[in-house]
């Protein structure tokens, strides 16, 4: 068992979000079983539901934590170009920095409000090779250490929480709704004031409207000279050039997950005006947390079903689909088998999804990195619609 009163209470914590844990081969089968009974069921009336995506788990990493450094509620592991992952904690002053077998090598940061301090962080990612880089919420900021020794090296402010970021030699491509200058996805180079709008806020996200103010996540992909964003609720992904001229939207068909509806905030409207509990908002929809780019120019996309019972909500859905090269066709709707009220974070290496969850093994705590291998061959590839 972990030592210390922190790290015994992060135990505590994940202990009763995870009641119905069982031992873990156990689990798999279960959890396996079940997919093949909906399936099978489903089958029924979709036979086309036969050849989703196979998933395949290459390898799970254990992350190294103790008393003093341990994750609370950690985002998705983020590759940090040497075979090591780098994970921000939107809980807590942290940024873990892990080897690839998991051994914690440094943590960058702590908590207070001067260079190099924050109180809880969401987003990370390396910089060159010399440098890690985290984006701070409270105060919002991107803050440089060295990756050598952990050092602050230097701090740019920021006018609005980041929910998503890729990086290219010029700078920084950021993502999340920003409704003062209307815009979804901003560039910007170190040393500027503000970054520069590129792609503008879909209708949905309209100022004062519900769904940006629940669902400000927009997860985006980056190659060449085009961009594909997702947003959180909302049922198509939008295509644009790097300009932000739009060039095409679609929508990828939903089979097993629960989909969206074309019009999200009257949905969301009607569970807040009708005396229902506020978290059955995230209950509604389909959410898309993850767009991926993968090596042989096809692209996966990863939604989230959520639970609708009590705060924290949990994910009680995991599914991985595949666009083709040409966005014209889709393989929807793996399953990724979850734990029990599991409330896991997502990344992307190369061709592989990253999962990051909390377990339970051997009664202790402990947070693991699943390396998932997404197949396509021999899918059933549906009509993505327009």
């Amino acid at each position: 068992m972990r030592s210390g009163s922190r790290g015994t209470g992060r135990f505590q914590y994940l202990k009763s979000a995870h009641l119905a844990f069982q031992p873990q081969e156990f689990r798999w089968q279960t959890a396996i079983t079940r997919v093949a009974l909906a399936t099978v069921a489903f089958i029924a009336t979709s036979s086309y539901l036969s050849a989703q995506p196979a998933i395949t788990v290459r390898d799970s990493i254990v992350l190294q934590e103790s008393g003093d450094d341990y994750l609370v509620l950690p985002a998705g592991p983020v590759p940090d170009g040497s075979g090591g992952y780098l994970v921000a904690d939107h809980g807590q002053a942290g940024l873990f920095h892990y080897s690839g077998n998991g051994s914690l090598i440094r943590r960058y940061g702590r908590e207070g409000e001067g260079p190099g301090e924050w109180r809880e962080a969401h987003v990370t990612l390396p910089w060159g090779n010399e440098h890690v880089m985290v984006l701070s919420w409270n105060p919002y900021a991107i803050q440089l250490f060295r990756r050598s020794d952990g050092l602050f090296v230097e701090r740019h402010p920021l006018n609005t929480p980041i929910e998503s970021v890729l990086s290219d030699s010029e700078g920084l491509w950021l993502s999340g709704a920003h409704h003062g200058t209307s815009s979804a996805i901003r560039r910007l180079r170190l040393g500027e004031p503000e970054a520069r709008p590129v792609l503008r806020l879909p209708d949905e996200y309209a100022a004062g409207g519900p769904v940006g103010g629940i669902f400000p996540e927009m997860p985006f992909a980056m190659w060449a000279d085009t961009l594909l964003a997702g947003f959180a609720p909302l049922p198509y992904l939008i295509v644009a050039d790097t300009t932000g001229r739009e060039l095409d939207r679609f929508e990828i068909p939903a089979a097993r997950r629960k989909g969206g509806t074309a019009d999200p905030a009257a949905a969301i409207d009607e569970v807040l005006t009708g005396g229902r509990a506020y978290s059955e908002v995230f209950g509604l929809f389909s959410v898309i947390q993850g767009v991926h780019r993968r090596p042989d120019g096809t692209t996966v996309v990863v939604h989230f079903d959520m639970g609708t019972e009590v705060i924290p909500v949990s994910t009680v859905g995991l599914w991985v689909s595949v666009i083709d090269e040409s966005r014209e066709s889709a393989c929807v709707d793996a399953a990724i088998p979850l734990e029990p009220d599991s409330r896991p974070a997502i990344g992307f290496e190369r061709d592989l999804v990253l999962v990051l969850e909390g377990v339970l093994r051997q009664g202790d705590a402990v947070t693991v990195v699943r390396r998932i291998e997404v197949d396509v061959d021999g899918c059933d590839w549906m009509p993505i619609s327009r």
